[in-house]
């Protein structure tokens, strides 16, 4: 079984009209990481980001206009689509945190690249670790002041993410929860 844990940075919320900055992502086959990747991207609509948003990622909007062009950072990604999906004749199980969120911005930005069958890649639904720890966190959820991945890592590792907002720390506090969460919801097989 190959997973692949990821998540992205973007300029805004609208797929529309904001742009990935950083796309990371684990591959782990069969419980085995086996390839990380951690590219920045420059933006490539005209969504630029909000001083909110330079405080919450410690980036300028300077600083991404000097990221990768989008279109080279696209095939390196989906070269390693290609090489975990044997060509898009497998498919892959992609795991995140608010998970739709990304998959929208991936999906439109294969679009933008001229490739229309992102899904072919990846099972859906998708396994959303929000989700899963929804469940997992039902009783105590009133107390909880927010469901951001920070707030649900703390409650259940009694310590902060550190680097949130970088995607591949958020990738990393995703997967500590989503192991966590299997080991502890899943009867043993």
């Amino acid at each position: 079984m190959t997973t692949l844990f990821v998540d992205v940075e973007t300029t805004g919320v609208s797929v529309v009209r904001d742009s990935i900055i950083q796309i990371s992502g684990i591959f782990v086959v069969d419980g085995e990481e086996k390839e990380r990747f951690d590219f920045k991207v420059r933006p490539y609509k005209e969504g630029r980001l909000s001083s909110f948003l330079e405080n919450l990622l410690g980036t300028t909007n300077s600083e991404i206009e000097k990221f990768t062009e989008h279109t080279e950072v696209f095939s390196k990604v989906k070269s390693l689509f290609s090489k975990y999906t044997n060509n898009g004749k497998e498919k892959i199980f992609l795991c995140a945190y608010n998970g739709q969120f990304d998959v929208n911005f991936i999906s439109d930005w294969f679009q933008m690249n001229g490739d229309n069958y992102f899904f072919k890649y990846i099972y859906t639904p998708i396994i959303d670790v929000m989700y899963i720890a929804g469940f997992a966190l039902s009783r105590i959820r009133p107390q909880m002041p927010n469901f951001k991945l920070g707030t649900v890592y703390k409650t259940l590792f009694n310590e902060d993410l550190d680097n949130a907002h970088n995607s591949m720390a958020d990738i990393e506090g995703t997967m500590r929860i989503y192991n966590y969460l299997c080991k502890n919801l899943l009867p043993s097989a």
